[in-house]
């Protein structure tokens, strides 16, 4: 009698707080479709729901933010340097000022930017460089796997500390869980600066969904790395397609600040922040107007969804897209098909199969034949796992970074995007894209699939928004 009574209790005290956190999704939610799935899981299945939504369902990274209130005036003082050594090279085009005022930093001329397709290229470029550095290296990423590439980098990360060098090192602590301590404590021990971005420090469990998806390395404060590769052996196979950038130029302030507000949230309350040159950069022939785009959920605005939307709506001629995880909401799925009607070519190419879970994939394939049903040319990758994160507006504006076409990107997740403002970086991107299409199948929307999978297509995708 008793024990049914507890049973009882549990039950409608469960139920009780299921509706009041529906309430409170209701009022607080992110997105229409992020409410309604919340919300009809909070109030059909609250057993589930409850101790789910208490751990994910936190809409703003606000630790983040205090921490950098906490450490306000340093910051303030060293974005203010930042600003000083890029003003020089701050160039004003009047059809892209919009970009700035969504991410806080500016176009500078003079940036020589070197594609990377590859992880065997931009391995041996990486390390070469790492190598040669005499004074400091900054490293972060979402993934770092103990393989032969991870412990190459941990050799060298040891080696240049050990020859009186500055190394920091920032890693996901969910993207790297699989790496032990021993890893991380052995680079301690030799002098580097080690550091998991956790976004549950200081009790903070309602934040777990938050990742940090950066992969962003800088190194003498000249040369910086950044794009859609992470380090693991996986991405030197020959059946791994991605986008990486090689950046030298007066961008590199904007990304070195970047870097130090990640680092301010990762180190210990009492660790120093690291002392970045703002070296002035010398504008060079061949390079080119660029802009760098930090989003995350400590945003005041949801900065990387206002930066795709007006990508896409800024397009005039052409638009090429490439996502490897490929989850957009109603919003990006309008503008799409908006720039469809208006006479834009718009190609989208996503993987037929992803290096994700099957449900993510069926529901990325719904909605790619979704917008294949509406005009839209859309391929799948067929050759293998293609990471790139790319946009490419008119042949002339190329976005290279890690964020997808999702939620997690749109919302979650801490990303960077490069703007590049170019016709010769994008004729090179669009170069690439065509060898692409080559090993890609182009969708009709109305192929035949089998009635299962089409129902968990859907099933998943009323789980998109919290994905």
């Amino acid at each position: 009698m008793l024990e049914n009574l507890n049973h009882i209790i549990v039950f409608i005290t469960t139920y009780f707080l299921g509706t009041i956190l529906a309430i409170e999704v209701l009022y607080k939610g992110r997105t229409s479709q992020g409410k309604t799935a919340w919300i009809l899981s909070l109030i059909l299945m609250p057993i589930l729901a409850v101790p789910i939504y208490l751990l994910f369902g936190s809409r703003k990274f606000s630790g983040y933010v205090i921490a950098h209130k906490e450490g306000r005036e340093p910051l303030d003082k060293l974005w203010r340097n930042a600003c000083d050594k890029m003003s020089n090279h701050k160039v004003v085009i009047n059809e892209l000022c919009l970009y700035e005022k969504i991410s806080k930093f500016f176009f500078t001329s003079g940036n020589k930017i070197e594609l990377i397709n590859n992880g065997q290229e931009k391995y041996r470029k990486l390390f070469d460089d790492l190598n040669a550095a005499t004074q400091s290296i900054f490293i972060e990423y979402y993934i770092i796997r103990n393989d032969e590439v991870g412990q190459e980098l941990q050799e060298m990360l040891i080696k240049k500390a050990k020859q009186g060098l500055e190394v920091y090192l920032i890693c996901d602590y969910i993207g790297s869980f699989n790496i032990k301590k021993s890893f991380m404590n052995k680079l301690r021990e030799a002098g580097v600066k080690a550091h998991y971005f956790r976004t549950t420090k200081f009790g903070r469990r309602g934040q777990i969904n938050f990742r940090n998806h950066r992969k962003l390395v800088i190194i003498d404060s000249q040369i910086i790395y950044t794009g859609g590769m992470n380090i693991a052996e996986s991405y030197k196979t020959d059946s791994w397609r991605d986008a990486h950038l090689r950046i030298q130029g007066p961008m590199g302030p904007s990304l070195q600040f970047t870097y130090l507000l990640d680092y301010q949230w990762a180190k210990a309350k009492t660790d120093p922040l690291p002392e970045l040159d703002f070296t002035k950069h010398e504008n060079n022939p061949d390079t080119y107007d660029a802009l760098a785009i930090a989003s995350g959920p400590a945003d005041e605005k949801e900065t990387c969804l206002l930066y795709y939307l007006n990508l896409i709506n800024q397009a005039n001629s052409t638009l090429d897209l490439v996502s490897p995880f490929f989850a957009p909401d109603a919003a990006i799925i309008s503008a799409l098909i908006s720039a469809h009607l208006q006479g834009v070519q718009v190609r989208l190419i996503i993987p037929k199969r992803s290096d994700n879970n099957y449900l993510v994939d069926l529901s990325a394939h719904e909605y790619a034949r979704y917008l294949a049903r509406k005009g839209i040319n859309v391929y799948f990758y067929e050759k293998g796992m293609i990471h790139k994160k790319v946009l490419i507006v008119d042949q002339k504006l190329v976005s290279i970074g890690t964020a997808n076409l999702d939620n997690r990107s749109f919302r979650i997740n801490f990303e960077i995007s490069i703007l590049v403002n170019s016709k010769e970086f994008a004729e090179k991107n669009l170069k690439t894209f065509e060898e692409d299409i080559k090993h890609s199948v182009k969708i009709s929307g109305y192929e035949d699939i089998h009635k299962g999978l089409r129902f968990l297509a859907k099933v998943s995708q009323l789980f998109a928004p919290l994905q």
